[in-house]
């Protein structure tokens, strides 16, 4: 449980990079990073959700499901839209473009919330007596 707690913190901790790093570029060098930003937290978070499939449903929180579902839905509107309705992707992409920053928040905060649950299974453990 330890080491599941360190790969949760570090979870978040990439998270936490993930969105403040690319916010300050774009503040130093100019708003045409925001494109590039919006990349990497995106890859980022995929690549944490696809780690955390295998997540314990005790450590899952429950609005994880809820990002997880949202997301599939968005993937399979953006292919549906890609495959029947291509001037409707133009539409989607910009409501995308505002938001993404709230998805980003949203599972920077699963990841804060799992990190507790962990931290709580992990302490617990102290204080149970064995014989």
């Amino acid at each position: 449980m330890k080491t599941l707690l360190n790969l949760k913190l570090g979870d978040l901790f990439i998270q936490a990079l993930a969105i403040f790093i690319p916010v300050v570029l774009c503040f130093i060098n100019g708003m045409y990073c925001l494109f590039i930003a919006y990349y990497t937290v995106g890859g980022v978070q995929i690549l944490s959700c696809l780690a955390n499939i295998g997540l314990p449903s005790r450590l899952r929180s429950d609005r994880r499901k809820h990002y997880e579902w949202t997301l599939a839905i968005v993937i399979l509107v953006f292919l549906i839209a890609g495959l029947f309705l291509l001037p409707l992707i133009l539409y989607l992409a910009t409501a995308l473009l505002f938001v993404s920053p709230f998805c980003a928040v949203w599972y920077a905060h699963i990841c804060y919330e799992e990190s507790g649950t962990v931290k709580r299974y992990t302490n617990r453990k102290k204080y149970v007596l064995t014989n």
